[in-house]
This record gives C-alpha cells, structure tokens and sequence, in this order.
C-alpha cells in the first residue's frame, strides 16, 4: 500500500522524551500516519510543513487520564499496557475495535508483521530493548553478541514502513530501524486497531474478525 507518511518532518515525541508514555505516543503516531493516508490535500500539506495533531499536550493529556483510572500519575518509571490503552481507546468511542497480529504468547513472524501493516496502516510494536540499543542509539539498530532483550527497558513504537533488510519505525519523535533479527528478538508483541474516522473501518473490522477467529 502507499505510504504517504514517509514525507512527514516532525513526528514529535508525545511527551516520550520524558515520561513513560511510549504507548499512547506509539498509538497517535499511527493516528497521524492514517490522517495523512485518508486526509484532505490540505492537511498533507500541512504535515509537510512540520505540523501534527495530536501534539504532545493532547497525547499527555490522554496518558494523564488513562493512568488516573488506574490510580497512578504520569512520570518516567509510569509506562502503559498497549491492551489496556486500546481497550480504555474503545471505551471512550474512539477505537472500533483491535486486535493482536498474532495470539497473546505466540511467534511474532515477520510476513504476519509486514501483512497487518499493509492491512491496518500502523501496527504498535511492544517489547523489551536491548541495554546495547537503548544507551547507544544507533540506527538501525542491531543485534551484537551478548545482546538480550532487559526486562527494565520495555518499549512500544509505531510500525509504519519495511524494506527487505529493516523494519521502519517512529519513536522518541523520529524515523528509527531496525534489523529483522532485532526486531524478532525484542518486540514479540503487535497490535492494531480500527480508529473512529477510518474510512475503511468496516474492511478492517471483518479482518479483525478474522484474525481474532484464528
């Protein structure tokens, strides 16, 4: 499918450069994808210049509240379960349904992965990140020996793009890969969702029937 996202020049971080939201980041970041996919010539131009909605307010907003019904507050060590976000999302009308590309517990293979991108639009990747790749931030990122995923550095990003070596994503406000072994090695978990003003949204609810079913 197209991908006209891939000209977008300022993703922003969502507040992920601070606090512990990368989950909320990773949903509008999709959000943003699919309002450039189905919106106006107008806000493509307008994405193009470097504007973006939702900004970090409004997504900090969002996390603030999410947290509150679990009774925490926001800050660095607060992260968030990309189900529970999704579900409070479908409780508050604005997602329509989600689903995981595979089953809770199952392998996350990269033709599933690649598939539910050009299905969905956006897929949120959830994991663990490597001490290596978290405290040296080199694009791509990849495997060296004695890496493994630490418990302590779990992450969620927005899938949005692959070639045949890299799987592409947007985190902390900017374009990031990663190798395909990184990528099966650390991010087990994926995600997508039918937003609200998808003009699509009936399509892709019978394909989350269909996922859900297998």
């Amino acid at each position: 499918m197209k991908r006209p996202w891939r000209f977008i020049r300022r993703w922003g971080g969502l507040g992920n450069l601070i606090d512990g939201d990368c989950t909320v980041a990773a949903y509008y970041h999709v959000i943003m994808a699919l309002n450039v996919l189905n919106g106006s010539s107008f806000k493509k131009i307008i994405y193009r210049l470097g504007f973006r909605v939702p900004g970090t307010k409004f997504a900090l907003k969002e996390y603030t509240a999410y947290l509150a019904t679990l009774g925490q507050k926001p800050g660095p060590e607060s992260g968030v379960a990309v189900d529970g976000f999704l579900n409070w999302q479908k409780a508050q009308g604005n997602v329509l349904g989600w689903a995981y590309v595979v089953p809770a517990g199952a392998t996350l293979t990269e033709s599933a992965l690649r598939a539910a991108l050009d299905n969905f639009g956006g897929v949120i990747l959830a994991g663990d990140l490597t001490s290596t790749a978290y405290n040296q931030m080199a694009n791509p990122w990849v495997l060296n020996a004695g890496d493994v995923p630490n418990p302590n550095l779990g992450h969620a990003v927005a899938f949005l793009d692959y070639n045949d070596t890299v799987d592409r994503i947007v985190t902390w406000g900017k374009w990031h890969a990663m190798t395909i072994a990184f990528r099966e090695l650390c991010f087990d978990s994926a995600f997508v969702f039918v937003n609200k003003n998808d003009p699509n949204a009936q399509a892709k609810l019978k394909v989350l029937a269909t996922m859900k079913a297998a």
